[in-house]
């Protein structure tokens, strides 16, 4: 947890109690309980959202905090009266709090997926008070090793080895400046705190991270550990990409780290070898910014616990708030916020323009490191190493690697040969993988064109998309077949547009999704094809359970079709004859790749009786025999499911004519009972008459 005062402060508020609040984007407030406090709420997600909520979920003793910013504020503060939960980041939350005094604290409190929390937070507080007590211009400062700052005491106090922090004498504006050395007394420099050095099973393990004294050492060393990580941890696991059959193994990792590793030292660039290893700041976007409303100064700038001490080279080129427009909001979902796409990229290429002049005066040999040619060639590898395989993320890794060896001659322009090489067998593969996901790419980027699902499957709470039935749909296609084209993804938006009310919504709903497991399905009849033996038996099995989910998914669509009014119901009947057409006819192929006995059971089985070498014959015969009586009682208990879902529908409607039969002798018997009525009044009123 980190404390520091926050000078914009405005009028006190006539508060009786502390209030939990949120800050909204907007700028706005909104009332809050306290476990929104310790909730994360600024996104969901698609895919793993419990997982990704719990990352994310830390609970803290409020009282304490409060207690504490008291303490810090002093001057005459007795108590906190508002908590303000700041515009969430991913790693760590920030709250504002406010004082009886109208002073202002803010803490931050770093989230589970921040990393471990010794050295992050041990980390993030020295280099907060380091960068106070030296008062200089970060990226002007030289130190002599790479990795994270420390108290030396904190260190110690866990028995951690470190090396003593050194830094060199720092030009501002063109001016040399002597380093105050006395104030790098207490500080140490030890092992990096980037969490993928940390998540799961390596945070036990006795890996190198560091400090080291040159780049082609950490760069090594990176590629070290992610080897003793494979080594001992990594599963088997499929690249659907790739293949629908065959996983990914460890050792494929363990190859291309080793390739990673021959070329570690040819990816540090000549210029940055000897170069200045400075402290940026990693994450400097505008939520991590805070700025006094009245006087408009920056105040302070938190989230330090990733800054490590590194090359120039392997840091940003500039800072992630002024990112090029390439990244930016969609056309349609700025026209929706009332904005301007052609004005919001020239603005943001205004910004970055000026940063960039303003760098290469102030600070020219920074300039000159950053924007080496083909500096993103060599420094792609070392960015995709760390947890590449927990990232899932293979193809980019190697794909990083195949770009260095095609750039040889550029980086490495003194004639060496390049110490490896990929064959041709991986290189086609590689290729093959990389068509298919341009082609999802393509596919997401159309989605999130479409304001349905954005890349990355994070979502704002104020977008209820996660209920749309195309959504769902497609994003499950995407899963079971990685063939989808975007001319599919086209097609599947423009069939049957008048399907409007709700009956023939939710029709169309189960029409869609069966277009997709039918897809699905003739994907894996082809596949049968190419397989014998046991690994077409495991085909065939998934086939027939895509094929019962088609008929299930006909069940639903054959009684959901009765409650679309009779005026399209002609146009509904036809297309679900043609869906039980296709269906039928997936159904008879898959019988007779099924019946295919020598491609199912292999060569050696020929079903000749007079074969002394076909041993198992009677026993396969047996066992045929027996799969297709199961197959003809399946087929008849399916058919008495559909005659049982018929009569219920018989049933159901016959219940509704006897309901209205019932009202209508009902209204018949009122209307006699009224009759009845007037009868014996007229009878008296006779009787009356008869009297006089």
């Amino acid at each position: 947890m980190s404390l520091f005062r926050h000078p914009g402060a405005g009028k006190v508020d006539t508060v009786i109690e502390p209030i939990p609040r949120q800050a909204v984007e907007d700028g706005s407030e909104q009332k809050i309980t306290e476990q929104d406090l310790y909730r994360y709420s600024r996104y969901r997600w698609l895919c793993d959202e419990p997982k990704k909520l719990e990352m994310r979920y830390r609970k803290f003793n409020l009282n304490g905090l409060m207690n504490e910013a008291v303490r810090v504020v002093g001057n005459g503060a007795k108590s906190c009266m508002k908590v303000l939960k700041c515009v969430e980041g991913q790693f760590n939350k920030a709250f504002i709090l406010k004082m009886d005094n109208d002073a202002e604290v803010v803490a931050k409190i770093p989230n589970p997926n921040a990393g471990p929390a010794f050295y992050t937070t041990a980390s993030e507080v020295a280099t907060r008070h380091f960068i106070v007590n030296i008062e200089a211009k970060l990226s002007s400062i030289s130190f002599s090793r790479h990795g994270s700052i420390y108290y030396k005491s904190d260190l110690a106090s866990k028995g951690i080895t470190y090396d003593p922090l050194t830094a060199n004498n720092y030009q501002v504006d063109n001016s040399s400046r002597t380093l105050n050395r006395s104030a790098l007394g207490d500080f140490a420099i030890g092992p990096l705190t980037n969490v993928r050095l940390w998540e799961g099973k390596k945070a036990t393990m006795n890996l190198d991270r560091g400090p080291w004294n040159t780049a082609a050492k950490h760069i090594t060393a990176l590629g070290s550990n992610e080897i003793l990580w494979t080594e001992a941890y990594a599963k088997p696991r499929m690249n659907y990409h790739r293949s629908m059959n065959h996983p990914k193994m460890p050792e494929d990792y363990i190859s291309l780290l080793k390739r990673y590793i021959a070329l570690a030292p040819y990816l540090v660039p000549a210029s940055g070898k000897g170069a200045p290893k400075t402290l940026p700041h990693p994450d400097l976007h505008l939520d991590n910014i805070f700025v006094n409303p009245e006087t408009r100064k920056i105040t302070n700038i938190i989230d330090w616990q990733p800054t490590s001490v590194c090359e120039t080279f392997l840091q940003s080129p500039f800072p992630q708030m002024i990112t090029p427009i390439g990244a930016a909001i969609s056309e349609r979902e700025s026209k929706a916020e009332g904005h301007h796409v052609g004005n919001d990229r020239q603005h943001n290429d205004d910004t970055l323009a000026y940063y960039q002049n303003l760098l290469k005066k102030k600070a020219p040999q920074r300039w000159t490191l950053l924007n080496e040619e083909y500096l993103s060639v060599r420094t792609k590898p070392i960015s995709l190493v760390k947890g590449c395989w927990l990232g899932e993320d293979l193809f980019s890794f190697q794909n990083s690697l195949i770009n260095v060896i095609a750039h040889w001659d550029k980086l490495v322009p003194r004639g060496e040969s390049c110490p490896v090489e990929f064959t041709d067998e991986e290189l086609e593969l590689h290729n093959s993988e990389m068509e298919m996901i341009e082609g999802l790419s393509t596919i997401m980027h159309q989605l999130q064109d479409e304001n349905l699902i954005p890349l990355g499957g994070m979502l704002n709470l104020d977008l209820d998309i996660c209920d749309s039935p195309t959504v769902s749909h497609t994003a499950k296609y995407l899963h079971l077949n990685p063939h989808f084209t975007s001319a599919d993804f086209e097609r599947s938006k423009t069939d049957h547009p008048d399907d409007t009310d709700a009956g023939s919504e939710l029709f169309s709903s189960y029409e869609a999704e069966l277009k997709l497991v039918q897809a699905d399905l003739n994907q894996k009849l082809d596949q049968i094809t190419e397989v014998s033996g046991e690994e077409r038996k495991a085909s065939i099995r998934q086939a027939e359970r895509a094929l019962e989910e088609a008929n299930e998914l006909l069940d639903q669509m054959r009684m959901e079709k009765e409650n679309i009014p009779s005026s399209t119901r002609s146009k509904i009947n036809a297309r679900f004859r043609n869906y039980l057409t296709d269906v039928d006819n997936t159904k008879r192929r898959l019988r007779s790749l099924s019946d295919d006995r020598k491609a199912l059971f292999g060569e050696r089985y020929t079903d000749d009786p007079s074969s002394a070498s076909d041993q198992h014959l009677e026993q396969r015969q047996q066992l045929l025999s027996g799969t297709e009586r199961l197959e003809r009682s399946s087929a008849r208990l399916q058919d008495s499911q559909r005659v049982a879902l018929s009569t219920e529908e018989i049933g159901r409607d016959t219940l509704a004519d006897l309901y209205r039969q019932r009202e209508t002798i009902e209204h018949t018997r009122a209307g006699l009972l009224e009759s009845e009525g007037y009868v014996d009044r007229s009878v008296k009123t006779l009787r009356g008459m008869a009297r006089r």
